[in-house]
């Protein structure tokens, strides 16, 4: 018995795990991600060549995207941020308005670039129609951010009366 004990002592002695540390590389992921720094780059230089004419612009962003199987949205999203930076406003609101078109980048940080270009670019009217979207589709999601930049949208161009609804907006949401 007593030998048996100890054979059954080896067979249940567990063995070390090895854990995986930070030498495993995952291609895929590293894939998705690496080349989005040049298409950041091109697509920044491709837009800032162009006209200012909306079937243009459009037509040179879907030829952009055309071979991808997977919409660029990291991508895009960067150049968004470099057009931010360098204040170019209309091209900002031209590849976010193309980006929300085909479905892609609708997020709070999109939706707030958006709504600073249009400020920057005197379209309070779009702004406000962006805003009553935001409203009506997000109730339960809007961060304070997006209520601040409306709030700072509004102040900006003198409309006190649209700052007070904003504010009951967020009474009601509980915001």
């Amino acid at each position: 018995m007593g030998e048996q004990s100890l054979s059954i002592s080896r067979v249940v002695e567990k063995k070390p795990v090895k854990k995986v540390g930070k030498n495993e590389h995952h291609w895929w992921k590293k894939r998705d991600s690496a080349g989005s720094g040049q298409k950041t780059l091109n697509l920044v230089r491709i837009i800032s060549q162009l006209p200012n004419e909306k079937e243009i612009v459009y037509g040179a962003l879907d030829k952009w995207v055309v071979w991808e199987t997977e919409f660029p949205l990291i991508a895009a999203a960067k150049a968004l941020r470099i057009l931010r930076k360098r204040s170019q406003w209309l091209r900002v609101i031209q590849v976010a308005k193309w980006m929300l078109s085909k479905g892609q980048g609708a997020t709070m940080g999109t939706y707030d670039t958006l709504l600073l270009a249009f400020d920057m670019d005197n379209r309070v009217d779009e702004a406000g129609s962006l805003w009553n979207m935001i409203l009506h589709t997000h109730t339960r999601s809007i961060s304070k951010q997006l209520f601040s930049r409306m709030i700072s949208l509004f102040d900006h161009h003198d409309m006190q009366d649209k700052v007070i609804e904003v504010f009951a907006d967020m009474e009601e949401l509980r915001v």
